[in-house]
């Protein structure tokens, strides 16, 4: 990791993708003495966890950083203001959408495309490598779907009912609640011109101008709710390459797509899969838009680990074809590694609150130096001809 606590090539484009752990959701009973029931208290604290969230992200000198689950106020009153401050970037925010009553029944909800829910999504970039040409957000990523002849039918096949005897008791069983839920999602999405600082082609004397489509997302976390996901998964797909087909056609320069978010599903899902999945929509441009993962996935990596839980959830993924290549990924933290560094004082060790925790899920996120339930990604990308590129 800190080979990535130096600047960035000039060559190169650095993104993080971060889910910083909202504090809405931490301030829940459930949280703390069912999900979290291994971390201290004291580490759970917004004040605690904030200043090492910051001092993470500013470390590895970042052109982009996507962050998920970002409090309403926090984007505005801390990250917002410290990262103009310490790195000169400007920040874009969509927060999720609110569920409200349904009126003359109050044991209905709906969602309220009207209404923020108090976390959502955040685009930081480096004005100096990026100029930003307009933005084009996703409110309710299902609402979308709903309206999209190509996506609706989608829509219809996933309304029916399914069993969720298999699902935890800390989570909702009732399927109708978890469908209404999955409508509060939606995708923060830029389009944005890179600013030949240097150049940023391999192996070309001149800069080239280059427009970069960045899109970042949080799909529905429950446990039934694969359909929903892959629903969000087409949409945003499909939704990414109309902005890069539409930037195309209005500039005439090379698009490429960049998406960084918290998909809640490991890279065997169908969310996952339909994310890598060509789409109809980029017929039209003469190069594909299909997106390839800057991390390659194994069976022990995570992004994600809480007592019972861990999991590779987040993502980093980009369009090769257009040029754009992954040069290194930062690498992941295993579990044995997070352990050695936090059990050299056998006398500290955690006590949960609540039910018992495996002793191997002891120091589980968030925890004294980790503090959010998800590891951070970085990864670094440059650009090289279209008819040479692919890796």
């Amino acid at each position: 990791s800190e080979a990535f606590e130096t600047l960035a090539a000039v060559d190169r484009l650095r993104v993080v993708s971060y889910n910083l752990l909202a504090d809405l959701y931490l301030s829940t009973e459930a949280a703390r003495d069912i999900i979290f029931r291994h971390c201290p208290l004291e580490y759970l604290d917004q004040k605690y966890r904030l200043p090492l969230i910051l001092r993470e992200v500013l470390s590895y000198h970042a052109d982009l950083i996507c962050l998920q689950e970002v409090d309403g106020p926090v984007f505005s009153r801390y990250f917002k203001p410290a990262l103009d401050y310490a790195a000169g970037m400007n920040g874009i925010y969509l927060s999720k959408r609110a569920l409200t009553q349904v009126e003359n029944d109050p044991s209905r909800t709906t969602v309220s495309l009207d209404v923020e829910k108090g976390e959502g999504c955040a685009i930081f970039y480096n004005r100096s490598r990026l100029e930003l040409i307009r933005d084009a957000h996703i409110p309710s990523l299902m609402t979308y779907a709903e309206n999209e002849p190509m996506l609706s039918e989608l829509v219809q096949r996933i309304s029916e009912d399914v069993t969720t005897k298999h699902v935890p008791e800390v989570f909702s069983r009732d399927f109708e609640t978890s469908r209404v839920k999955s409508y509060t999602h939606g995708l923060v999405t830029a389009l944005f011109r890179l600013k030949p600082v240097s150049s940023f082609a391999v192996n070309k004397e001149s800069p080239v101008d280059r427009l970069l489509v960045v899109g970042n997302t949080h799909f529905y976390f429950h446990p039934v709710a694969d359909r929903f996901r892959y629903v969000q998964a087409r949409v945003v797909r499909h939704h990414l390459n109309k902005m890069a087909v539409a930037a195309s056609a209005e500039f005439g320069l090379p698009v490429s797509i960049l998406l960084c978010g918290d998909i809640n599903q490991s890279p065997e899902g169908p969310a996952y899969q339909a994310l890598l999945e060509p789409d109809e929509v980029s017929s039209t441009l003469p190069v594909s838009l299909s997106l390839k993962s800057a991390y390659e996935s194994d069976a022990d990596s995570f992004t994600n680990w809480v007592p019972g839980f861990c999991a590779l959830l987040d993502v980093i993924m980009y369009s090769p074809a257009t040029g754009m290549s992954c040069l290194q990924t930062l690498p992941l933290c295993s579990r044995n590694e997070i352990t050695r560094l936090l059990s050299h004082d056998a006398e500290c060790k955690p006590v949960p609150r609540g039910e018992p925790v495996d002793e191997q899920d002891l120091y589980a996120l968030p925890n004294e130096q980790f503090p959010s339930d998800h590891l951070s990604l970085v990864a670094d990308f440059t650009w090289h001809d279209e008819e040479s590129s692919g890796h």
